[in-house]
């Protein structure tokens, strides 16, 4: 994407980034509705997800889960 709009990807880093549920919801401006639903459709993924993404339940609250993110260092094409 960032080709396509005139730049150059001079250097990019991919790393695990762990995601502090309340905090990542609160910054997706979720409504409080659907925080609860997705809190819900969390802690009833099969063992394997929560494994893959390392997510934390505690008293049946998703305390936090593992992402993907990626850092870029790109100049402006001419």
């Amino acid at each position: 994407m960032l080709e396509a709009q005139g730049f150059i990807v001079q250097e990019w880093h991919r790393f695990e980034k762990t995601f502090r549920f309340d905090a990542w919801c609160d910054r997706m401006k979720l409504p409080k509705a659907e925080k609860e639903a997705l809190n819900e459709w969390i802690g009833q993924a099969p063992d394997p997800i929560k494994r893959a993404f390392r997510i934390e339940i505690k008293d049946n609250r998703v305390v936090s889960f593992q992402g993907e993110a990626m850092i870029a260092k790109a100049v402006k094409r001419g």
